[in-house]
C-alpha cells in the first residue's frame, strides 16, 4: 500500500466517523469538556493539582490520590501515616537571598516535602530551580525532592540550573522530571481509588484536557479509529510511520510557504517583513515594520515555545516616543495587552492558533486557504490603524 492509498482511506473512514458522531451528538456531547470552558493558566492548573494532592481537598477521598500520585513519582517513602500533610501554592522562598519566587506547590509531610514546579508551557526564569533547591533544602535538609512537571518534557534550562549540579540533583533523586502527558498515568490511578463518581468525571475530563493540550489526541473515539486503521495491516503500519517520521519537516515547508504569502501580502502595503522563525528554537519569531507618525514601528508575532507553541504579538518597547500614549491607544481602540519582559504592549494569539504542535487549523489555514496570512495581516492593519 502507498502512502497516498492509505490516507485516502483514512480520510473516508474519518469522514463516516465524524457523520455518526454529529448524530449522537446531542446525546453525547463529545465535545463537551469542563476544562475548555476553565481554560486554565499555569496558576490554576497549580491549584487543581494541589487540590487533588491535599489528603483534606474537597474531593473527600482522603490520602487515596496522594499516594497514588507518590506510587506514580516514586515517592512512596515520602508519607508517614503518623503525620499530618500540609499541600499549598505559591508559596514564597522566604530562606533564600531572593524572597519574591513563588513556589508553585509544595506538599510538607512534616520531616520531608516535594515541590512541583509547574510548566505545562512557559520557561524558566534564571536560577529559579536553583533558588527552590536552595528553599527547600534549606527547610528539610535531609529529604526533599523538586518535581518539575514539563508541558513538554524538556528538563530545565542551564540557566535555571547549571547541568552539573542537575545531574547530580537527579542522581540522589532530588530532582524529578516527567513530562505533563505521563499526569495520565496519575490520574488512572486516582480513577482506580476513586468512590465519587462526580470526581470521577472531573477526573475524566482533566485526562481529556491533558491529552489535547500535550499530546495532540483532541478525542479518544477518533484516536481509536485511526489506531486502529493504522495497525490493521503492516502495509498501513508502515504508511503512518513513514509520514510521522516526515511531518516535522512537512511542518517547516509549510512555514516556509506562510513566509512567502505574507511577503506577498507586506509588500503590497509598502511594508516590511522580518522573519527569524526557527521550528526547533524557542521564542522564533517574525516582525513586520511600518511607517507612523515619523516613528518606525514593529509588530512582533513570537513563539515562546519550540515547534510554534505559544503564540503573541504585540509592539517591543525600542525607544518608541511617548510610550504610554501608544499604550493607551492600543488598549482602547483593540484590547488590554500586557506590557513587560520588553514588549510595550501584547496580547496571546486566539485559539486554535495559540500552540501549533497539537492543533490542525494553523497549518491547514496556510495550505488551503491563505487564511493564516490573511490573519496575520489582519492584526497588523488594526495595530497600523491604532497608531
Amino acid at each position: 500500500m502507498n502512502i497516498d492509498e492509505f490516507l485516502r482511506g483514512l480520510h473516508g473512514r474519518l469522514e463516516s466517523f465524524q457523520h455518526a458522531r454529529e448524530l449522537y451528538a446531542p446525546r453525547l456531547a463529545p465535545d463537551f469538556n469542563s476544562f475548555n470552558v476553565i481554560s486554565p493558566d499555569e496558576m490554576r492548573l497549580s491549584k487543581i493539582l494541589a487540590t487533588l494532592l491535599d489528603p483534606a481537598g474537597e474531593h473527600a477521598q482522603g490520602p487515596a490520590f496522594l499516594k497514588a500520585f507518590l506510587h506514580w513519582a516514586q515517592l512512596e517513602g515520602y508519607l508517614a501515616e503518623s503525620n499530618p500533610v500540609k499541600v499549598q501554592t505559591e508559596v514564597v522562598t522566604d530562606r533564600i537571598d531572593n524572597p519574591m519566587r513563588r513556589m508553585d506547590i509544595i506538599i510538607d509531610f512534616g520531616d520531608a516535602a516535594i515541590v512541583i514546579e509547574n510548566k505545562p508551557w512557559t520557561g524558566d526564569q534564571s536560577e529559579q530551580v536553583s533558588d527552590y533547591v536552595k528553599q527547600v533544602k534549606s527547610s528539610h535538609p535531609n529529604n526533599f525532592c523538586l518535581l518539575y512537571l514539563s508541558g513538554t518534557g524538556e528538563p530545565p534550562t542551564e540557566a535555571s540550573v547549571l547541568p552539573t549540579n542537575r545531574a547530580e540533583l537527579e542522581r540522589k533523586e532530588q530532582l524529578k522530571v516527567k513530562p505533563y502527558s505521563t499526569l495520565l498515568d496519575w490520574l488512572t490511578g486516582c480513577k482506580a481509588v476513586c468512590q465519587s463518581e462526580r470526581v470521577r468525571h472531573f477526573l475524566d475530563d482533566f485526562s481529556d484536557y491533558i491529552r489535547q493540550q500535550f499530546m495532540g489526541v483532541h478525542d479518544m473515539t477518533e484516536f481509536n479509529e485511526i489506531s486502529n486503521a493504522v495497525r490493521k495491516t503492516k502495509e498501513t503500519l508502515r504508511a503512518a510511520l513513514k509520514v510521522a517520521a516526515n511531518i516535522d519537516g512537512i511542518k517547516i515547508d509549510l512555514l516556509d510557504q506562510l513566509k512567502a504569502q505574507l511577503t506577498d501580502r507586506v509588500q503590497k502595503r509598502s511594508w516590511i517583513l522580518d522573519w527569524h522563525i526557527e521550528y526547533w528554537n524557542k521564542y522564533s519569531c517574525f516582525g513586520i515594520s511600518f511607517a507612523k507618525e515619523q516613528q518606525q514601528y514593529e509588530v512582533w508575532f513570537e513563539f515562546d515555545g519550540k515547534q510554534c507553541q505559544g503564540l503573541h504579538y504585540g509592539i517591543l518597547d525600542k525607544n518608541l516616543l511617548n510610550q504610554e500614549e501608544i499604550r493607551n491607544r492600543l488598549n482602547s481602540n483593540i484590547t488590554t495587552g500586557k506590557n513587560g519582559d520588553g514588549w510595550l504592549w501584547r496580547i496571546d494569539g486566539p485559539e486554535p492558533y495559540l500552540y501549533w504542535l497539537n492543533s490542525e487549523e494553523p497549518w491547514m489555514d496556510i495550505i488551503c486557504n491563505d487564511k493564516l496570512a490573511d490573519m496575520v495581516i489582519e492584526y497588523a492593519e488594526k495595530i497600523y490603524q491604532a497608531l
